[in-house]
């Protein structure tokens, strides 16, 4: 990546649950006064949505400002927007009156999981009139976007700057200067990944592992204290071995079918579980869950049409 222009403001269009993961990880990261972001601000629909921001960022009252409702005009003073609404507000905070031209030319991270960016564009700029004496305008064939939007997807451990950031691969053709500043966004959190935009649904429901993953976790604390274990004991070492497996799966050249034959000793424990879950049809149902998540990504864009 080169170098960066300093000095750049960058605005969160909503910032709940995951926006401030994202806003928290980029204000650490920024935090050195050597980033090209140098000040922040956020918009949101509440009083009490303020305050709690106000009272998770106190540190950086500085380098952050927090809006109520004043969409277009945090889009207006901001030279990068990263959109983190929910994804059935898209086209009522889109579609507010100058919007459109508060964004244009600028460069628009989504993290709207399911959403396409031409999704975003339309409820940007798509013409709503319903009078048959105002045609809608056909586009020019070879005109460029109004705006540079880019698809990511994401998950909170942004907040603790490990999250895998998956973009749509359309971002590596975003001119030089947004590409940079959406990598450098991205890499801030943790690491980036690309993949073609037939397959953002998949990576919103790959972003969603830890939550998955966080159920068949609960099953087994559960197991652990009925017996006799302490929930925060069994918790801690829990995570402590799903950190094990991280590493011999990225690092140590292990497979996860490889990994589960080298663990099962002849009348082992690791073998007697395995094969309770497999009874009970485990797998199917991991694989299930995450297809039948993955064709709701799939669905959510063509909802807001």
């Amino acid at each position: 990546m080169g170098s960066l222009s300093s000095g750049k403001k960058l605005a969160f269009i909503g910032c709940g649950s995951m926006g401030s993961a994202i806003l928290s990880g980029l204000l650490e990261a920024s935090a050195d006064g050597h980033a090209p972001i140098s000040s922040f601000s956020a918009c949101v629909r509440s009083d009490q949505s303020v305050k709690k921001l106000q009272s998770m960022f106190s540190s950086y009252q500085d380098r952050l400002s927090i809006r109520k409702g004043d969409l277009v005009a945090t889009a207006q003073d901001a030279d990068v927007i990263i959109l983190a609404v929910k994804p059935y507000m898209l086209r009522e905070v889109l579609g507010a009156a100058g919007m459109g031209d508060a964004v244009r030319g600028k460069l628009v991270l989504s993290v709207l999981a399911g959403i396409p960016p031409s999704q975003i564009l339309d409820a940007l700029y798509k013409s709503t009139s319903t009078d048959p004496a105002e045609p809608e305008p056909e586009p020019e064939p070879e005109a460029p976007p109004p705006c540079h939007v880019v698809q990511a997807t994401l998950n909170l451990a942004a907040r603790i700057r490990q999250c895998t950031t998956v973009l749509n691969d359309a971002t590596l053709l975003l001119p030089h200067e947004e590409l940079s500043i959406t990598q450098w966004v991205f890499s801030q959190i943790g690491s980036v990944r690309y993949l073609p935009a037939a397959m953002m649904p998949v990576a919103a429901t790959l972003a969603a592992t830890p939550a998955i993953l966080s159920l068949a976790l609960d099953g087994m604390l559960d197991g652990a204290v009925a017996q006799g274990v302490v929930r925060a004991q069994a918790r801690e070492i829990a995570a402590l071995n799903l950190l094990g497996l991280a590493k011999l799966l990225l690092d140590g050249g292990v497979g996860t079918e490889e990994l589960r034959e080298a663990t099962s000793s002849p009348r082992g424990v690791t073998i007697q579980a395995l094969l309770e879950l497999e009874r009970r049809g485990a797998r199917a149902a991991f694989a299930d869950a995450f297809i039948k998540a993955s064709e709701h990504a799939r669905g959510m864009a063509a909802v807001q049409d």
